[in-house]
């Protein structure tokens, strides 16, 4: 198990308890994004594309880095990632993660909408 750790504007939003071998799209039979792990458990953070191409889910990696593969469903478009940033609609997390792994993910919240523009 993998203890999933979601700061949301420096504030604590969710801890969740995963085991990364059971987390499967049953859909195409693929390991599930972290971005898909959140929405699950109706975690609501930016998303967009859900390809790896406009960053809209991208989170920095404040721990845990070694147990996550950012390129995990396939490799990224979007290329302007910083050291510790995941785009988290592709990255995955690894399957070999010891049971007391914490991975802690942090998300700004600023929400686009169709008035703002993109």
């Amino acid at each position: 198990m993998v203890h999933l750790h979601i700061i949301i504007d420096d504030k604590e939003a969710a801890k969740l308890t995963i085991d990364p071998k059971t987390e499967l799209n049953k859909v195409f039979k693929t390991k599930k994004s972290i971005l898909d792990i959140l929405l699950d458990n109706n975690i609501q953070v930016n998303f967009g594309c859900f390809g790896g191409s406009c960053s809209s889910c991208i989170a920095t990696v404040q721990q845990g880095q070694e147990y996550i593969n950012p390129e995990g469903l396939h490799p990224k478009v979007y290329t302007g990632t910083k050291e510790h940033q995941i785009l988290t609609c592709i990255s995955t997390i690894e399957d070999e993660a010891p049971e007391d792994a914490i991975i802690e993910l942090a998300f700004m919240k600023k929400m686009r909408t169709a008035k703002q523009g993109t």
